[in-house]
């Protein structure tokens, strides 16, 4: 692809998607989007444009506790950050990182805004997703492969030299086993 192309490409999907969402200024700091509730908190240099806003938001945003809008090049960027109560909180993209991001990724001086989602819409399956993330005490958690020990103790796994790593398939399932390696005589030997 060309330059062209790339950008007749951009084009028709900022076309495709004019129209989609819809900022209602409620007050100078309460707004919603498609009848969804954000409060402005920070408006570094007047960067908030409700319009621009509407142009860019995507429906994956919702999931995020705050909002930070920067500009570049006559770009608007937005990138979502979590509360600490949010199911899917990661560390990386917590709330306390949005100076960070600022102060590093965002170009030096640029004027940003920063937004509160009032209600925020995690998916139904987060707080499942998650918890393999956190402690497991008292769960037994799935692991793809299960280790077959013979009745005898096992030594532990470094000092298994004479043993190799078989594939098993059981109709559609497939298992591996841990075997002791099979010894092959020579001719000399035999």
């Amino acid at each position: 692809m060309n330059r062209s192309e790339i950008q007749n490409n951009i084009d028709q999907r900022t076309e495709e998607r004019k129209g989609v969402y819809h900022v209602t200024m409620q007050d100078e700091e309460h707004f919603l989007v498609n009848r969804h509730h954000y409060q402005l908190v920070d408006n570094y240099r007047n960067a908030f444009d409700p319009e621009k806003l509407a142009d860019r938001f995507s429906s994956i945003l919702a999931k995020f506790d705050y909002i930070v809008g920067d500009w570049g090049y006559d770009q608007l960027r937005l990138r979502g950050f979590y509360d600490e109560s949010n199911p899917l909180y990661q560390a990386d993209r917590g709330v306390d990182t949005i100076q960070e991001y600022i102060d590093e990724e965002c170009n030096f001086g640029c004027a940003y805004f920063v937004i509160q989602n009032l209600d925020v819409h995690v998916p139904k399956n987060a707080h499942k997703n998650n918890r393999r993330h956190k402690s497991s005490r008292g769960r037994r958690r799935h692991h793809p492969f299960h280790e077959r020990r013979e009745k005898l103790s096992q030594p532990p796994v470094k000092q298994r030299h004479g043993q190799e790593v078989t594939s098993v398939s059981h109709g559609h399932k497939r298992n591996f086993v841990l075997r002791k390696k099979r010894t092959t005589k020579t001719k000399d030997e035999s």
